[in-house]
């Protein structure tokens, strides 16, 4: 089955600037940093008033953002995500055009080793899909060295290198965190998921998995903080992968800049083609019936409909990324989602 909400979180709205206004009033900034870091900690609500320093248990303005604070933390914002920069925005377009000026620097080029060495193909509950080996990756010596490669990089300032280096970065840290947990015997069986390493306030989405430019840094903040407001590109959805059996495949190789946008096109396209979790398509005799979709289509349905005509349905962006000739008289089905991990099975 699946839950109605992707637990990786629907768009939130850029934060109201009342959110940002103590840091520019308060005469005490190191207190007011304090509680930007503990916001990040997701510490239930009751707990979350005892952090206020004493010297501004009394100030009106400060009560009132970390009132508001405390209400967007619950409801997936976190600090780093209010006090990160948002930068220019680029669509496919924009970002494609500076590929060719992109470095050619192999930085990513053990994660590319490890996923070629840990990686294989399987069927898991009817479900045919890349597995990992996360007791292998997880004491592969690379694997740690990339992560300490990862947790000292500067975001590239070539928009295409940025985009390569965040889809890397995400899907190196879930699968960082998932092999510990398989390492350490916390997920193991056919139940194991990785949404088994949060609970309802702590999601694991939310919870700091590794550092970005100095700062640490959730799923969430990578993907929705950066990945999706940066870069509307709605081909990003197939590049990320969450450790789950009906997520677009495990890419078995880094994303590169230089080669990203055709690699991006390849990855939607096997996506789509895989009908037992991106796309089926069932027409009757007389031309009618249903196009079985990944949910992963109706909880971004905004990013991929932001890339068409105003009040088009989904059919035009499936036949431009590769599905067959669908017509949009075709109704749309969403097929369950299947959270287990995608884990090669134990010899």
């Amino acid at each position: 089955g699946h839950t109605p909400t992707h637990p990786r979180p629907r768009p939130s709205s850029t934060p109201s600037s009342h959110l940002l206004h103590p840091f520019a009033t308060s005469k005490d900034s190191s207190g007011v940093a304090a509680i930007a870091l503990n916001l990040g900690d997701r510490t239930n609500a009751r707990a979350i008033p005892k952090r206020v320093p004493v010297h501004q248990k009394n100030n009106p303005t400060m009560l009132k953002w970390f009132g508001d604070m405390t209400i967007a933390n619950l409801a997936g914002w976190n600090a780093n995500r209010c006090l990160r920069d948002h930068g220019a925005e680029f669509s496919r377009a924009e970002w494609a055009a500076t590929a060719g000026e992109a470095s050619q620097s192999d930085q990513h080029a053990l994660w590319t080793t490890c996923l070629q060495r840990h990686t294989s193909h399987a069927t898991i509950r009817n479900v045919e899909t890349a597995v990992l080996d996360y007791n292998a990756i997880h004491s592969d010596p690379q694997f740690a060295e990339y992560l300490t490669q990862l947790a000292h990089m500067k975001t590239p300032s070539n928009p295409a290198e940025h985009l390569a280096f965040l889809l890397n970065t995400y899907n190196a840290l879930c699968v960082k965190v998932v092999a510990r947990a398989v390492a350490a015997g916390i997920l193991a069986g056919d139940t194991a998921s990785i949404r088994n390493l949060g609970h309802r306030f702590t999601p694991i989405w939310k919870q700091h998995v590794g550092v970005l430019n100095g700062e640490p840094v959730s799923l969430d903040d990578i993907e929705h903080g950066h990945v999706r407001s940066i870069f509307k590109d709605a081909r990003a959805h197939a590049c990320l992968n969450c450790a789950s059996v009906s997520c677009p495949d495990l890419p078995t190789a880094a994303f590169e800049a230089r080669t990203l946008d055709t690699t991006m096109d390849r990855r939607v396209s096997g996506w789509l083609k895989n009908t037992t979790k991106g796309l089926k398509l069932n027409v009757d005799d007389d031309g009618g019936g249903v196009i079985r979709l990944s949910m992963i289509f109706r909880w971004f349905d905004k990013d991929f409909l932001a890339e068409l005509p105003l009040n088009s349905t989904i059919h035009p962006w499936l036949r431009q990324h590769g599905a067959p000739a669908i017509a949009d008289s075709l109704r749309i089905e969403y097929a369950p989602y299947d959270w287990g991990l995608n884990s090669k099975a134990v010899d």
